[in-house]
């Protein structure tokens, strides 16, 4: 699967916060919050957490 410059730095991030808090503890509003962007935009990248 090709990534777009802006899904592999979510994914990227992703893992790191994944790693540190937990894929549970880990919410789309962190992520989110954590990239600067508005939870909606993340939607936009990727449908689910799980998808991520």
């Amino acid at each position: 699967m090709t990534f777009t410059k802006k899904q592999a730095e979510i994914l990227d991030i992703s893992k790191k916060m994944f790693a540190e808090k937990g894929f549970v503890e880990t919410s789309m509003r962190d992520l989110a919050a954590f990239l600067e962007i508005k939870a909606a935009s993340l939607y936009a990248h990727f449908k689910s957490k799980e998808e991520i």
